[in-house]
């Protein structure tokens, strides 16, 4: 209608196969042959990935400025059932805390891909013929790095594969649009943000290469206290607008550490509040009973977690954001031990004591100080056990860490 033609998407049930823009077209004349593209018929080539069964393919032009979308046109083709191995799943877990401007050092980032990687890696090996886990870590967090590593997925991962995409880093939301910043970015105002972060459309475009028909993508990203003012180690990716036009621009499950009024905490038992959630989730997500951890049970558990233990340790709710598209599939079996997340019976919520003066928090009696906020004088919590001098003490029915005892008086 005028507006003329830009992107072009293509989908294979739901999920984002390909993409073109105008430099890809060869333009038509109207009876099919060619004019050297003086008349508006243009015809696109797309490779796609089909699965056995139903795969319906539809395509979406947008105009120009990219911004408006046709409607989707849509066939369905069948294809034979066949006898196919079982899938592998594929993890390409991205951490960043070295950046190289200094304000933006995070302590946990690494960790976090980390123990995402190992934790899908174990609890995995039941469901998946294969896993391979892939990390891009601190100097590797370039363009250049991801799309290398992109590249080198999309040559690997069949459409009957598992993907598993996870990010822990900074990120920033401009005008309803995510950015992630790697490693080499420098911050020198919000047009630096939009200049040498990492924008949505570059995201879609490397999603577009894996044509793993099951898959999600976890953001535990983070918004920087010395850029926002605000002293605490956080993280947050935009919810909202942002998160929406990131799914429908992927096609997939997507699960995020919070939305864009409020920030996800970094520094929990050795963890971002999100990725601990996460593993929590991994080892003790099986609602069911059925002895799998399926996507939407991870979620829901997330979900429910996440916002008790952010208030327990900080004071106030983490809300994870959550846009689930698509079937479930199971992600993982999980093992007795599977990572860092509490085990045993429930711990009783009705407090025993309460905090009298400001109290740290400990991993162990004098050991290594847990980086929460400390307990603020007047706040409730429940002790655990006694230990030369030393109180464990949770609250709201989740372990905390050790305070001193002398810190603590019993609630008559």
């Amino acid at each position: 209608r005028g507006g003329g033609v830009g992107r072009v998407e293509w989908r294979v049930n739901g999920t984002t196969q390909g993409q073109l823009n105008d430099r890809g077209f060869e333009r038509l004349a109207a009876d099919g042959g060619q004019d050297g593209g003086t008349t508006g018929v243009r015809r696109l080539k797309q490779r796609l990935y089909l699965t056995p069964g139903a795969n319906e393919i539809s395509v979406v032009a947008y105009n120009s400025a990219n911004l408006i979308a046709s409607d989707a046109v849509s066939i369905t083709l069948l294809l034979d059932e066949a006898d196919l191995p079982a899938p592998k799943l594929h993890v390409l877990a991205v951490g960043v805390d070295d950046y190289h401007d200094s304000r933006l050092k995070l302590s946990y980032a690494v960790k976090d891909a980390r123990a995402i990687g190992e934790a899908l890696g174990i609890a995995g090996k039941e469901i998946y013929s294969d896993i391979v886990v892939k990390t891009v870590l601190d100097t590797q967090v370039t363009k250049e790095g991801l799309d290398a590593a992109f590249g080198e997925l999309s040559g690997a991962v069949k459409p009957g594969d598992v993907f598993v995409f996870f990010i822990a880093g900074h990120g920033k939301t401009l005008d309803g649009r995510y950015y992630f910043l790697p490693r080499d970015f420098r911050y020198e105002g919000e047009d630096s943000i939009r200049t040498a972060g990492i924008g949505q459309e570059e995201w879609q475009a490397w999603f577009a290469t894996i044509p793993a028909q099951k898959s999600i993508l976890l953001y535990d990203t983070c918004e920087s206290g010395s850029l926002t003012g605000d002293d605490i180690a956080s993280r947050s990716l935009g919810g909202g607008a942002a998160l929406d036009r990131l799914t429908r621009a992927a096609g997939r499950m997507t699960l995020t550490a919070a939305t864009d009024t409020a920030p996800a905490l970094e520094g929990y038992r050795g963890h971002g509040m999100f990725t601990y959630a996460l593993l929590d989730a991994i080892a003790k997500g099986d609602s069911n009973g059925d002895s799998q951890v399926e996507v939407t049970e991870l979620a829901m558990h997330v979900d429910r977690s996440l916002p008790q233990l952010s208030e327990a340790a900080f004071g106030y709710r983490q809300v994870p954001q959550m846009n689930i598209r698509g079937n479930s599939f199971p992600l993982a079996v999980p093992p007795r031990g599977l990572g860092d997340a509490p085990d045993g019976p429930a711990i009783p919520r009705t407090p025993t004591h309460f905090v009298i003066r400001e109290a740290a928090l400990f991993e162990a009696p004098a050991g290594a100080r847990i980086t929460t906020q400390p307990l603020k004088p007047g706040t409730s919590v429940r002790i655990l056990e006694l230990k030369d001098g030393w109180a464990l003490v949770a609250r709201d029915g989740m372990q905390l860490g050790y305070v001193a005892e002398a810190e603590l008086l019993r609630i008559q």
